[in-house]
């Protein structure tokens, strides 16, 4: 029987990979383990004890050695400029003793392979101690197809949120530096660069997963590969599995009539003769986007197009958002909110209206015509690739674009070219989580 472990980095790569973990423990007779550091124990113990998963929780020796070598470099070197050479070496300190943690984490638990989200982002070090160590001990690590191709835009979107930290100036190193509409930021802070550097670590390729030293990529498509290893990634070390969470979304599509109807029934303001426009509504403010007086904004111009179209409007809000803050919103434009999961949603959708994210890809797949309402002009390349997705900058070509999908001369031209899209995305058959088992297995420690 093999152990598979998962490190989960950030809260959506948690509930992926928790999702992964029980299909695994459904479908084979393999064991999942969990490792998460406290502060994630914290975060999702209450979660974990309804699933049947073992978990483990490093030490931390940050807590204890660490913690007293920056309160003594605070009281003996403060404000004095030697203090950023100590910063590197504290960081230097902190990634040595997060090796120390992973090979203790080794030597007590067998692992046949490692899955993580990423090989590019720290997350405390144990992100690189993991890849690093599984290197030296021929252990294969995987990132799974969950999100394959981050790029260029968040990356640059998270670093303007955070410029104190990651704003530069040209004099730079120039591979650790992004380039914006006006200014360069860091990709890595200068202290976590130099680490990387010291050890060799430093991606290959920042901008893209699979950059880094993971051994292996599964991805969801053959579009998908063909745009990491155009980004330099190494093919061979890129396997197009299809992603597991598209065989719920393939099992809906099949249902959608039954669908429509059982959400119809339960919903009696939407009325079944007219078209179901979907609204996935992006969590601006809370993602740092915007501020609050400029999502509002935003919401209103687009409640404000599309229920004077007289349709069915179908709201998904993100999990992030602070309902409270849009109650008012939603009370002026007479909209109810549909408690179903938009997986559910897009098959029975005829139109489908969100910012650039993996949904606008889930919308294609079924064939669901995509428009992308950038009136914050972020004017993300991300999807540019997919002809039939249609960008708008204002409320008024959103309206007109809504208009002309809603007309039959016209969509019919638009659906020749969303089919074409869709077969970028390919494999869709429903059997994207047993080559996704199968590949993991086949390539983990015998």
């Amino acid at each position: 029987m093999k152990n598979i472990v998962f490190l989960p980095s950030q809260e959506s790569s948690f509930h992926e990979f928790l999702y992964y973990a029980n299909r695994i423990k459904k479908t084979t007779k393999h064991s999942c383990q969990f490792f998460l550091p406290k502060i994630s124990l914290i975060k999702y113990e209450h979660i974990l004890q309804n699933h049947d998963i073992n978990y483990y929780v490093p030490k931390n020796y940050r807590n204890n050695l660490v913690s007293y070598f920056e309160k003594i470099i605070g009281f003996i070197f403060q404000k004095i400029s030697i203090i950023r050479k100590l910063d590197h070496m504290k960081n230097s300190i902190i990634f040595m003793l997060r090796k120390l943690e992973v090979k203790s984490f080794l030597k007590k638990n067998e692992a046949n392979i490692v899955v993580l989200a990423d090989d590019r982002v720290m997350a405390n070090f144990y992100n690189t101690s993991f890849l690093v160590i599984c290197k030296e001990y021929k252990i294969p690590t995987l990132i799974p197809p969950w999100a394959n191709f981050s790029g260029k835009n968040r990356m640059l979107q998270h670093r303007r949120n955070n410029k104190n930290l990651f704003l530069a100036t040209d004099c730079e190193i120039p591979e650790n530096l992004i380039q914006g509409e006006k200014n360069k930021y860091r990709i890595y802070d200068m202290d976590i660069y130099k680490v990387l550097k010291s050890h060799k670590i430093f991606p290959k390729n920042p901008l893209a997963v699979g950059g880094g030293l993971a051994s292996n990529v599964f991805t969801a498509s053959k579009n998908e590969k063909s745009r990491l290893v155009k980004a330099g990634i190494n093919k061979n070390k890129v396997y197009i599995s299809g992603n597991p969470r598209h065989d719920v979304l393939f099992n809906f599509q099949n249902d959608k009539e039954k669908l429509k109807d059982e959400i119809l029934l339960n919903h009696t303001h939407l009325e079944k003769n007219k078209k179901n426009i979907l609204f996935n509504v992006p969590a601006l403010f809370e993602d740092q986007f915007s501020s609050l007086d400029n999502a509002l904004k935003y919401y209103n111009d687009i409640f404000d197009v599309i229920t004077n179209l007289k349709q069915n409007v179908i709201l998904s809000f993100h999990p992030k958002m602070k309902m409270n803050l849009y109650g008012n919103l939603l009370k002026r434009y007479n909209l109810k909110i549909i408690d179903y999961k938009i997986e559910k949603l897009i098959p029975i959708s005829d139109i489908y209206i969100g910012l650039y994210s993996t949904i606008d890809q889930w919308s294609i797949l079924c064939k669901v015509p995509v428009i992308i309402p950038d009136f914050l002009n972020l004017n993300y390349k991300t999807y540019d690739h997919f002809k039939s997705i249609k960008k708008v900058f204002n409320k008024f070509d959103l309206k007109n674009e809504m208009e002309n999908f809603l007309n039959k001369n016209c969509r019919s031209d638009r659906l020749q070219i969303l089919e074409e899209d869709s077969k970028k995305l390919y494999p869709f058959d429903g059997r994207s989580e047993e080559r996704f088992i199968k590949g993991l297995l086949s390539i983990s420690k015998k």
